[in-house]
């Protein structure tokens, strides 16, 4: 029922006043009703292969909304929208018509990244429809987030098709060096640049 209410905002201007806070506690508030569910589904043992389905579809759903959102109000560029927004739209596209071309598909391996990914690309559209932040904090938040979200989604696309396959040494070879680089070096560089890129602006606005 959230969700469906984001759609309804794109017909308009990003209200004023305490109004500009509805189209944020909308999607906060999806979100965390989707943790909630997943969190007591857990606690008394009641996960079920269609509560899984579910909570991917609603997840695209809202992730799609959020972003058309965000672009909407200049919080994030266009270029948002039609790749992480559409990003599993586009993959079931690619899926159908590999099916639909008789060509063969292979489930996906469990991934520890994958879950993660999408729960901070959630965040993140949370945060852009937020009326304190800065547009061009978004900018650059929505592009650091952007480039390992789909870059996993390629990673998957390419699985899925059999065109690479997780468990070749090379493969893991590479994650374990893309792993590293992310968790060690890219953190140090990213702070720095953060750092450069903001303070003008957060000491103007101080």
């Amino acid at each position: 029922m959230l969700i469906a209410q984001l759609p309804g905002y794109l017909l308009f201007p990003w209200p004023d006043g305490w109004q500009a806070w509805l189209p944020a506690l909308t999607f906060t508030l999806s979100l965390v009703a989707d943790y909630v569910d997943g969190f007591l589904a857990r606690r008394v043992d009641r996960v079920t292969g269609l509560g899984e389905a579910l909570d991917v579809e609603f997840d695209g759903q809202g992730l799609l909304a959020a972003t058309a959102l965000a672009v909407h109000y200049g919080q994030l560029p266009p270029i948002y929208f039609l790749t992480v927004g559409c990003a599993r739209y586009i993959y079931l596209l690619v899926s159908w018509a590999a099916r639909r071309l008789a060509r063969p598909v292979h489930p996906l391996p469990p991934s520890t990244t994958r879950r993660a990914l999408a729960g901070v690309t959630m965040e993140l559209a949370s945060a852009a429809l937020w009326p304190i932040v800065p547009a061009v904090m978004m900018t650059l938040a929505g592009g650091i987030i952007a480039v390992p979200f789909l870059a996993g989604f390629v990673r998957d696309g390419l699985i899925h098709l059999g065109w690479m396959d997780a468990e070749s040494q090379g493969y893991l070879a590479a994650r374990r060096a893309l792993v590293r680089i992310a968790t060690v070096l890219l953190p140090p560089i990213l702070r720095v640049s953060v750092v450069v890129l903001l303070g003008p602006l957060l000491a103007s606005a101080a």
